[in-house]
């Protein structure tokens, strides 16, 4: 894989480029507006996971606080934050598990790759400084797979894949872009000895800030199709992006000139608009379509003296480099994705101002207002009657308390336990997942059915990510580091327990990827379950046609070394000698294998012996 290159179109020119620009802008506005709705929910969504109470009916028409209304209680609810919290570790549990990989690798043994291994010296734990030697296909998976771990161990890759999840549960798509980035990086060259490397990594980035293509997709009769393209809104500082131009130069696709007729806004920022992706630019002719470039537009200055340009345009990579994990899509049309969150936030709104009547219709019940004169002087001078506990309101005849003011605080309460309930319902954040305990006279079965009901959504959830994004994205990183690996590189192979010393030419061409989650380490051990039982009937089988004549058909001393390697021996061959047996004789049969026991074998598998 070679490095992006710069765009560069000979017919551009610079009326191109300012078609280019405005488009970049005209279509950023147009999704920030088709959006707008969407994002007042995001606001309210994070203004609940704050815990900021909501105080409008507080407030007067000028916006400032009613002080008649002072004391009526201003409480948020922590049902929000609470989902957030249970729902990303949820999503964490499943997607990656305690120990060991999340992911697994199949490598395609092309002739031309086992040629190129074999011309190498060999990185085998067991045929380590050798060449020649013949790869199989277990080894080529665990290298492969391996070659992507070691990027994923030099930052918290696991951290970042919470981010976007994240920003999913809360706003229905989490968004990360994978990029080079240069940082120190361990345990590739000498021993104790770091150096400045690039490699690729997941960078998260707030959906609030990312801008999906919205468009209906379009496929030409002539099939022909062009791809999405996402546009990312940041503020950087001036200076900076000058000096990143400074240092690239035309060569990295800055545009100098189109820079300096910018000017910083009022905090020294410049806002940039960058569009990755495939660009359709109509003018007075034909429409020119982009293929696959990142354009990088600026919008300088405040007011009335914003002026705008292309700053930057290259050639992005063969795929997009964009993660985006969405939610659930409910509508072909729809800007964007739901989410549990969004979801419950009309629920949660209303559950918090249900809990705020029950505590004003509880103090107003406890500290009655009561009648009194209204003809009275000194009342008067008051400025009229304010209702709170213990207001005093004026009125003709005897003094009496007003007990029916406060309402009944029991009726109030069911209103409030009834949206909690909803709230539960709507998204599946239920009593025991959040730790309380199920009821006590069921089994255990119907325990694990209880909590196994409220995660099912988001088991769905994180069965579609691995399955899509994250499958993608091991594709991705695997095709993006390869150029890391030009020189020879010290890694850690944990399959093999072993540090070895891999170089591209070791890697596998083409390999397919595939995102199990934690699910992995079960998979494996039933997988090893299953070929110890099939391995103890074959040999059964085996024993039984030896005891008819027939010849074995089972290499034993090939089956030790991989019943033995499978569970971790690398180093085989110390422990293994030479049998001295010729292969086929009495000696070397199925149950003669075993020292002539075939008790061995029957103890090993009760279960088989009695078929």
């Amino acid at each position: 894989m070679t490095a992006p290159t710069v765009f560069i179109d000979p017919s551009l020119t610079q009326a191109d480029l300012s078609k280019i620009g405005e488009r970049v802008i005209d279509d950023w506005r147009t999704r920030k507006d088709r959006r707008k709705d969407r994002e007042k929910e995001w606001k309210e969504i994070d203004r609940q996971l704050n815990m900021i109470p909501e105080i409008s009916h507080k407030l007067l028409a000028n916006g400032r606080k009613d002080r008649s209304r002072a004391w009526m209680p201003e409480t948020e609810l922590p049902l929000q934050a609470q989902t957030l919290e249970v729902l990303s570790a949820d999503c964490h549990r499943l997607k990656f598990p305690p120990a060991g990989e999340w992911f697994s690798a199949r490598a395609a043994l092309t002739s031309e790759y086992l040629e190129r291994f074999e011309s190498l010296p060999s990185v085998i734990p067991n045929d380590v400084n050798e060449t020649g030697a013949v790869m199989a296909q277990d080894n080529a998976d665990v290298i492969a797979a391996a070659a992507v771990s070691h990027f994923h161990h030099q930052y918290d890759f696991r951290k970042h894949i919470d981010l976007i999840d994240a920003d999913a549960l809360k706003y229905g798509f989490g968004a990360g872009r994978l990029i080079n980035v240069q940082k120190r990086i361990l345990g590739t060259g000498e021993a104790n000895k770091s150096s400045n490397e690039s490699i690729p990594v997941l960078v998260p980035r707030s959906a609030k800030r990312v801008y999906l293509d919205d468009s209906e997709h379009a496929l030409l009769h002539e099939g022909f199709a062009l791809g999405p393209n996402i546009i990312q809104e940041r503020f950087q500082q001036f200076a900076d992006v000058v000096a990143a131009a400074k240092a690239g130069g035309e060569d990295e696709g800055w545009f100098p000139s189109s820079l300096a007729r910018l000017e910083s806004r009022k905090d020294g920022t410049l806002h940039l608009l960058e569009l990755e992706g495939d660009l359709v630019v109509e003018g007075s002719g034909d429409a020119k379509i982009y293929r696959g470039i990142i354009v990088t537009a600026a919008i300088g200055g405040t007011g009335r003296n914003q002026v705008s340009g292309v700053v930057r345009l290259r050639k992005g990579e063969d795929f997009s480099t964009y993660f985006i994990s969405e939610y659930h899509y409910e509508d072909v049309l729809s800007p964007g994705s739901a989410s549990p969150l969004g979801k419950g936030r009309p629920i949660a709104r209303a559950a918090a101002q249900a809990l705020n009547r029950v505590t004003e219709s509880s103090l107003l019940t406890n500290q009655p207002p009561i009648q009194y004169d209204k003809d009275d002087l000194s009342f008067a001078l008051d400025g009229g009657p304010t209702l709170h506990p213990g207001a005093q309101i004026g009125s003709t005849g005897d003094l009496n308390v007003l007990n029916d003011v406060g309402g009944d605080p029991a009726k109030l309460f069911n209103v409030y336990l009834g949206l909690l309930a909803q709230y539960d319902n709507v998204t599946g954040v239920n009593a025991p997942r959040l730790g309380a305990q199920t009821v006590s006279h069921t089994t255990a079965f119907a325990k694990d059915v209880e909590l196994t009901r409220g995660t099912i959504r988001t088991v769905d959830y994180v069965i579609a990510s691995l399955g899509g994004p994250m499958t993608r994205l091991l594709e991705r990183e695997y095709l993006m580091g390869r150029k890391f690996y030009r020189k020879p590189r010290l890694i850690y192979v944990d399959d093999w327990r072993e540090w070895v010393k891999i170089e591209s030419g070791h890697l596998p061409d083409t390999v397919r990827f595939r995102a199990v989650g934690s699910g992995q380490p079960l998979e494996e051990a039933q997988q090893a379950q299953q070929r110890l039982q099939s391995a103890q009937l074959a040999l059964q089988i085996d024993a039984a046609a030896v005891q008819l004549g027939r010849e074995p058909k089972i290499d034993h001393g090939k089956f030790v070394d991989i019943v033995l390697r499978e569970g971790g021996w690398n180093d085989v061959d110390v422990i293994l000698r030479e049998s001295g047996v010729p292969e086929g004789s009495g000696a070397g049969s199925a149950v003669g294998g075993f020292g002539g026991q075939p008790g061995v074998l029957s103890a090993a598998s009760p279960a088989l012996e009695t078929q």
